[in-house]
């Protein structure tokens, strides 16, 4: 259930800060009762090396999946 009371939830995209410290405390179940998905870049599973039925590995940096027009796009 999201914070709002309803039972409509998110997705995430997350480094792999997140995971390291709920992976620390034991508390990575979480996520998937939080997001509706969990994605992260190739290079945060390389790193962190966590493999998981409900995480979603995608090819880019993390700037990329949160902005999928990011390297044509002008920040301003």
């Amino acid at each position: 259930m999201s914070a709002s009371g309803d039972s409509e939830t998110l997705p995430a995209v997350t480094n792999s800060t997140c995971l390291i410290g709920l992976e620390r405390i034991e508390r990575l179940d979480i996520l998937p009762q939080v997001f509706s998905t969990v994605t992260i870049p190739t290079a945060v599973f390389t790193e962190v090396g966590l493999s998981a039925n409900w995480l979603t590995i995608k090819l880019g940096r993390v700037c990329e999946l949160f902005y999928p027009n990011y390297s044509t796009t002008k920040l301003r």
